[in-house]
């Protein structure tokens, strides 16, 4: 299946059985979980990018 739109959380996909909107059960949690994942992957890059700044400030001093 490929994703071809995206609307919060509302996932349009055309497979071979024709187009769903990812309401269905499975489709759906996997929409929320790939979300998620993509919230956790920000949030550790974030944390990584403020560990790596105060320690280059810290070493500055």
């Amino acid at each position: 299946m490929q994703k071809l739109a995206r609307n919060g959380h509302f996932r349009l996909t055309l497979g071979k059985n024709g187009a769903s909107t990812g309401l269905e059960s499975q489709n759906f949690h996997s929409t929320i979980l790939n979300d998620f994942e993509s919230h956790l992957k920000f949030a550790e890059s974030n944390l990584i990018a403020n560990l790596q700044y105060f320690a280059i400030r810290r070493i500055a001093k």
